[in-house]
């Protein structure tokens, strides 16, 4: 019996250590973490349960080496993914100074934004007072003859407050005046000039005072329905031509329009936009030329009407005034005449040398003789003013002589015989 008992005992130690054996070495393979831990934790258990107290403590002790390496092997996959938390600094007594000066440069900046928006409001302001000055009358009654207005109905407008670009022009003023009144006395056109500088259009640039010059215009003139805008700095150059035969008439302007011509760019270059293909010429109120820096306002025809009464009331909005646009007013009528199909509808461009030929330019840009204007944009840039100015009046042809109409000679009626009879 003895003998029995201490094989069984000398079996069940071999067993222990078998067991233990295994378990080490599978412990040692690499597996899931996870896995691991539950598979060594339930083997552990039953252990302890078949082999009492010194298994449970075999047992503590493998599941401590788990834990630790669970907890090592999962804490290392969360510093991967996320980044430890760094610890700022304490702040030193020249940081803190900064953060002062941090500080105050915040509240600069909000005072500077709180000045920009104030001068905009200014801006805005100023420039609404452009708008106020506008607005004209339209006789309900009005029409239009397709042969064109009458000679008195056709207004030659010149408005200036002799600060533009003159180039040193001597006497310019006055040699202006007489080209355009003689050439407006032998059609029987009306000349008119107004000093612009005694419209208030605030800090606005001084070309947005040709809008209320032209409402003047038309103000004065109530019958007048065709105004041409020339700027001062050109000559009439060929004062034989006929602005009805030339633009105004129906027949005429339908032999001038450009159709599919693409709007130039303020600073060169096509925009994707070009003029229709077919035009109705009795609802065109506008006619500009352009150049290769877009359409020019230094000389073109504006129509009174109801719908230019209210482009009029557009074209001076003082959002439009305050841009900072490289043309002024001319971008923004380019500006409308993109992106509004009713006023491209409204809209005649016409080639350049029709009423805008330059003094240098390319074929279809400069002028040729039998041109009716000539206009000296840009001379200032070279110094050129004055002396194009003289070589071009030099070249100018002088007013025709008008016909002299003779009153019909006044036939006494014959008498009778008998009448004669004494």
């Amino acid at each position: 019996m003895a003998r029995l008992y201490s094989k069984s005992c000398f079996l069940a130690l071999i067993l222990v250590f078998l067991f233990v054996t295994f378990a080490a070495f599978f412990d040692s393979l690499p597996k899931n973490p996870y896995y691991g831990a539950a598979s060594s934790l339930l083997n552990q258990n039953q252990d302890s349960q078949f082999q009492g107290d010194a298994g449970q403590a075999l047992a503590q002790g493998q599941l401590t080496s788990i834990h630790h390496a669970y907890y090592t092997t999962t804490t290392t996959s969360t510093r991967a993914i996320t980044p430890e938390p760094t610890l700022e600094p304490e702040t030193t007594p020249d940081e803190e100074q900064t953060e002062e000066e941090r500080k105050e440069e915040e509240k600069k900046k909000k005072a500077e934004d709180k000045k920009r928006i104030e001068e905009k409001r200014k801006k805005q302001i100023q420039a609404a007072k452009v708008a106020k000055q506008v607005d004209f009358t339209i006789p309900d009654d009005i029409k239009y003859d397709p042969a064109g207005p009458r000679p008195d109905q056709i207004i030659l407008l010149c408005a200036s407050d002799g600060k533009g670009h003159n180039g040193g022009i001597e006497n310019l003023f006055e040699q202006t005046q007489a080209n355009r009144q003689a050439y407006a006395d032998f059609h029987g056109y009306t000349y008119h000039f107004i000093n612009i500088s005694k419209y208030d259009i605030g800090g606005s640039h001084p070309v947005w005072a040709k809008l209320p010059a032209i409402a003047e215009t038309f103000n004065t003139f109530p019958d007048a329905q065709w105004i041409w805008w020339l700027d001062l700095d050109a000559i009439i150059m060929t004062p034989s031509v006929d602005l009805n035969k030339m633009l105004l008439s129906h027949g005429a302007l339908e032999r001038k329009i450009l159709t599919g011509q693409p709007l130039n760019r303020p600073g060169g270059g096509a925009t994707e936009v070009a003029t229709p293909e077919t035009f109705d010429v009795k609802n065109i109120d506008l006619i500009f030329s352009q150049d290769h820096n877009g359409v020019n306002a230094g000389s073109f025809f504006i129509r009174r009407s109801h719908w230019t009464r209210l482009f009029m009331d557009i074209w001076a909005d003082p959002d439009f005034i305050m841009k900072p646009w490289l043309g002024q007013e001319q971008s923004a009528v380019l500006h409308l005449a993109l992106h509004h199909r009713t006023v491209m509808e409204h809209f005649a461009l016409v080639p350049q040398t029709t009423l805008n030929a330059y003094a240098i330019g390319t074929p279809g840009m400069g002028w040729q003789k039998g041109d009716l204007v000539v206009h000296f944009a840009g001379c200032w840039v070279e110094d050129q003013c004055s002396m194009r100015w003289e070589q071009y009046s030099a070249m100018k042809e002088p007013i025709p002589e008008k016909p002299e109409v003779k009153e019909p000679t006044r036939l006494e009626p014959e008498l009778s015989a008998d009448a004669a009879a004494p």
